[in-house]
């Protein structure tokens, strides 16, 4: 699904360069230019994304983009004779602030769930977390674990290594924040990650072929995942 929203837009922003460069203009203000329609869709889509994944804290984020976006026309809307409405820097803090000081005043439940294993021990199995965590998954048998990281830093390591028999599942989701997932070096694996405007980085020694096999799914908005060699 994530997929199908990201190519529909894509290829609606293509549209609207062709249509643009022909001047065709939308009925919006001459003085906007197609950089600007492009950005301002980006952020709506943004925002659309928060709002189908119930993340309204992180609204002010793609909203102050779009008034940074068409500050100008908004300021001759306001009949702002210098054309500005604040320093770029100021747009950025009053984003992070309203969205830092919602998700204080109405954080995210944190989820943990668990079972238990044949010796009676717990399974991490799912966690949502903003700020830093370190985040532990027993592989002593198979699991289908989940990591969500919301502008914080976390990082995943494995425990009872030896014993993992290959075939789990690791979902990942990381929102403007730096998600580290450390990984033996003598598993193998294979990875399904949309990524929206971040950054993945994957060791070349574990993208081979071997028995363990580790399945990594999920998705990356504005933030940067590594998947390394522990």
């Amino acid at each position: 699904m994530v997929r199908i929203f990201w190519g529909v837009l894509m290829i609606a922003l293509a549209v609207v360069l062709i249509l643009s460069a022909v001047g065709v203009g939308f009925g919006l203000p001459a003085g906007i230019s197609a950089g600007e329609i492009i950005l301002g869709l980006l952020c709506l889509s943004w925002a659309v994304r928060l709002c189908t994944g119930r993340r309204f804290t992180e609204l002010p984020l793609p909203l102050i983009g779009m008034v940074m976006i068409f500050e100008s026309e908004i300021a001759t809307a306001l009949n702002v004779e210098s054309g500005d409405l604040a320093p770029w820097w100021l747009f950025v803090l009053v984003a992070i602030l309203l969205s830092w000081g919602l998700k204080l005043l109405f954080p995210r439940k944190r989820r943990r769930w668990f079972r238990m294993n044949a010796n009676g021990n717990s399974l991490h199995k799912e966690s949502t977390f903003s700020g830093s965590a370190v985040h532990y998954f027993d592989c002593s048998e198979h699991f289908e674990g989940s990591v969500e990281n919301n502008m914080g830093s976390s990082s995943v390591y494995f425990t009872n290594q030896e014993l993992y028999a290959g075939g789990s599942t690791l979902r990942v989701e990381n929102n403007l924040g730096s998600l580290i997932v450390h990984v033996p070096g003598d598993w193998c694996v294979t990875t399904s990650i949309d990524n929206s405007l971040g950054a993945i980085k994957i060791d070349a020694d574990l993208e081979g072929t071997g028995s363990k096999l580790l399945t990594i799914v999920g998705e990356n908005n504005l933030g940067s995942i590594v998947i390394k060699k522990a």
